[in-house]
């Protein structure tokens, strides 16, 4: 069993999703450290995270995500717990196998100067072919392996993006030659191989095995079965009252990632007419807007109202703090608010970064 005083918050797995709670962990610890709970599900994984963090404090953990590419993370990071990508195997990524029969499709094709150069588009291909290929053979491990190599793709060509996202084409940010106060050009320059390389290691260094059982899905929240989870943790997508809700529309930030996980399918699933080629439908298949929002989040709090409920959320959002609040305590009879004062690097005021709070509703 880990000793949650043991636990290095420093050393925990990096990302650079939008609205991850990796930089809060230590406070979403200190607020969840004394609740007597066994068994958990997050609900909405993500980056995997807070199911790595409850993992770590020694508890039977299931991750969920609907996303397919976020389900490999959870696959992982927080199933995982012994498999490994060796040095050799590694290296074999990044040389083409020869035509392994995915399909005819390619980034190069499809992708062509809108997020990555010419030469990152035709690795990106040779990385998928290989990582489908070489992790092929129905044996465990290779699930394992294969999980783990995306983990790595999806960190690395974030690495390269301007914000981290692939909601417009504007591989342009990282082309020009113009003074920058934003981005990273170091990190743009590098290789692909190299980038691959150090997440992968850093996969490996962060997988160990738990006393208790962790496992992953890949489901609808509303398709989860609400019975044998001591406390869930909910991190939905947030919408925000302005109206600008790009960044809680996961599937349009991170399209491109999603289409690397289907890459056998990614050719029947682009919206071609798009400047940006994002997935076709991409309204549709996000599950929160704003028109149905309260009446889904009060169907989810009344599912898991057998479990303790720690919901994750942040002020300016639809629904309102009190609204859930007070929704959580009428559910759960016994409930309580803690708050952070948190600045979000892409929220923008006139006059500069704009304070939000970080909240968590607790329904014991």
């Amino acid at each position: 069993m880990i000793l949650t005083d043991t636990i290095d918050f420093k050393k925990l797995p990096t990302t650079r999703y939008s609205g991850s709670k990796r930089k809060i962990l230590p406070w979403i610890f200190n607020n969840v450290k004394n609740i007597n709970f066994h068994t958990a599900l997050d609900g909405f994984g993500g980056t995997g995270s807070v199911s790595y963090l409850m993992k770590k404090m020694g508890k039977s953990v299931t991750y969920n995500d609907k996303l397919k590419f976020n389900h490999f993370i959870g696959k992982a990071l927080i199933e995982n717990d012994s498999y490994k990508i060796l040095d050799e195997e590694i290296k074999t990524l990044f040389h083409p196998l020869g035509n392994i029969g995915l399909s005819n499709f390619t980034v190069t094709k499809n992708f062509e100067d809108i997020y990555f150069l010419k030469e990152e588009n035709e690795q990106i291909d040779v990385i998928v072919h290989n990582i489908n290929n070489i992790f092929n053979e129905p044996k465990e491990e290779n699930s394992f392996k294969k999980a783990i190599a995306y983990y790595a793709l999806f960190q690395s060509t974030l690495s390269k993006r301007p914000y981290n996202l692939f909601h417009r084409k504007n591989l342009n940010m990282r082309t020009a030659d113009v003074k920058r106060n934003f981005g990273n050009k170091t990190t743009w320059e590098t290789s692909l191989e190299e980038l691959m390389i150090k997440f992968t290691n850093e996969a490996n260094n962060n997988i160990f095995k738990s006393d208790f059982r962790a496992l992953a899905i890949n489901k609808s929240i509303f398709d989860i079965d609400e019975y044998g989870y001591d406390l869930v943790y909910l991190d939905p997508p947030y919408i925000s009252k302005k109206g600008s809700n790009e960044s809680s529309n996961y599937l349009k930030c991170y399209h491109f990632l999603e289409g690397l996980a289907n890459y056998k399918d990614w050719e029947d699933l682009i919206d071609y007419s798009k400047k940006n080629r994002p997935l076709v439908a991409v309204n549709e298949v996000n599950e929160f807007v704003q028109a149905t929002i309260h009446e889904d989040l009060e169907k989810i709090l009344y599912k898991f109202r057998k479990s303790i409920i720690v919901l994750s959320y942040k002020s300016g959002g639809i629904p309102s703090i009190n609204y859930l609040f007070e929704l959580i305590e009428k559910i759960k009879g016994n409930a309580h608010i803690v708050t952070l004062p948190y600045k979000y690097a892409l929220t923008r005021k006139e006059n500069g970064s704009e304070l939000n709070e970080e909240v968590l509703i607790i329904g014991l």
